[in-house]
């Protein structure tokens, strides 16, 4: 009987260490660019939503990234012709699409505290991570017209993953 006790207490400790590392703590810090002089002030109030890979099937994570290049380019173009920032409508549509659909399945949300942190415990697994921000955004842009937003892939396979989000203009 009491062998059996002895046992018992290194299985259980090894069962639940073993459930408890199968979680993992995803955290980071949001910022905006509030201008080249001051640099980088926390996005305070910036929304961070999660959603699985396996529910957003149609997500491309491409495409969010030719987004963000053309954007940044559009940008740069027109201060240099000293106008508003031009549009790209095809690329700017499917994304605004793309949000629409992952919005319906978001599963859950940080918002970003005082200090710029936002955090989530998650199951291990690959997840998309949209961060919209409180602070930035893109009025020439159907997508980012109120609010600017950052989508990222995320593989958790560790028990602490650090991602830190920077919205530019």
């Amino acid at each position: 009987m009491r062998v059996s006790k002895i046992l018992l207490i290194p299985i259980l400790t090894l069962i639940c260490g073993n459930i408890l590392a199968q979680s993992c703590k995803l955290k980071g810090i949001v910022q905006y660019k509030f201008n080249d002089n001051i640099g980088y002030k926390i996005d305070v109030g910036a929304e961070v939503y999660i959603v699985s890979e396996n529910k957003l099937p149609n997500l491309n994570i491409k495409t969010w990234e030719e987004y963000e290049n053309a954007a940044l380019v559009s940008i740069k173009y027109w201060e240099y012709l000293n106008e508003p920032a031009g549009t790209f409508p095809q690329l700017d549509q499917l994304c605004k699409k793309q949000l629409d659909e992952a919005s319906q399945l978001f599963e859950d949300v940080s918002l970003v505290d005082a200090s710029g942190n936002y955090q989530f415990t998650l199951p291990y697994g690959d997840y998309y991570i949209f961060a919209i921000s409180q602070n930035r955004n893109r009025p020439f842009s159907l997508t980012e017209k109120e609010k600017r937003v950052i989508v990222k892939k995320v593989k958790l396979d560790k028990p602490i993953k650090v991602l830190s989000i920077n919205f530019d203009y």
